[in-house]
């Protein structure tokens, strides 16, 4: 009973924080570039096993766009959740079924959901009438700083987690 009440304490921590960390990057205006969302979606992936990590990267960004209006619930909630769940499932998957380095889980899941942005986009434009070429380098690069933080904060605050035993490491 104590393992689900973390699980579930841990679900709701996270999605709160899909809710907080995007509010504090946009008073900034680094929002778009700086990819907030993804990072309480990456850290429930490495903290929950899958199944709640998918909660966390499905629900985020929708309990977000229904407390906050960030982001449009259509089409930006709706694409942005498919990408969190891609991105848990991924990331969780990998580290706690597959036991593959954390580092390796984590960059492939990062991959992973800069694919499925361009693959939402593509899927998502013809929708609105606008042209497929809409859809260049210019928003994988743009978002580029995002991976980056992603790649680098992530670490950082998961040896935080599996030092205070919040986290167990795969393995």
């Amino acid at each position: 009973m104590q393992n689900r009440t973390k699980r579930i304490t841990l679900v709701g921590l996270f999605i709160a924080l899909c809710i907080l960390i995007p509010i504090i990057f946009h008073m900034f205006g680094l929002g778009k570039m700086f990819l907030p969302m993804f990072l309480p979606i990456l850290l429930a992936a490495f903290t929950i096993h899958y199944p709640g990590a998918l909660f966390v990267g499905i629900l985020g960004p929708f309990v977000s766009s229904l407390s906050t209006g960030m982001p449009p619930l259509f089409p930006m909630a709706f694409s942005m959740s498919i990408e969190g769940l891609v991105t848990a499932w991924v990331a969780s998957y990998l580290y706690f079924r597959r036991n593959i380095s954390f580092w390796i889980c984590l960059t492939i899941a990062v991959l992973f959901q800069r694919i499925t942005r361009v693959l939402m986009l593509l899927l998502i434009l013809p929708l609105f009438g606008l042209p497929v070429k809409s859809v260049t380098l210019a928003d994988f690069t743009y978002s580029f700083p995002g991976v980056i933080l992603q790649l680098a904060i992530v670490p950082i605050i998961m040896r935080v987690l599996w030092k205070f035993n919040i986290a167990k490491r795969s393995g």
